[in-house]
């Protein structure tokens, strides 16, 4: 998961080999916040997608059962849009 470089440099004190461990796992904990924060943004995008879509298959059944004219399903659509 986490490197520090080819080997070439090291920590060679016990001081400095902790000092590096910390720094590895803080560039763990950076790395793991910002791809929890990415997953959460493209979570709620998701969600907002699936919103529209449930309002879309909601008007889609609503003109199958009530065989609604073309032109109240068409604005009704326009306003469906424009909210989204």
């Amino acid at each position: 998961m986490t490197t520090v470089g080819y080997g070439d440099m090291f920590g060679i004190t016990t001081l400095e080999q902790i000092y590096c461990v910390v720094l590895m796992m803080a560039g763990i904990f950076f790395f793991s916040m910002i791809n929890s924060s990415l997953a959460s943004i493209i979570s709620s995008l998701d969600s907002e997608n699936a919103e529209s879509n449930e309002k879309m298959l909601f008007l889609n059944r609503l003109n199958f059962q009530y065989n609604l004219p073309k032109f109240l399903n068409k604005e009704i659509n326009k306003v469906l849009l424009y909210d989204m």
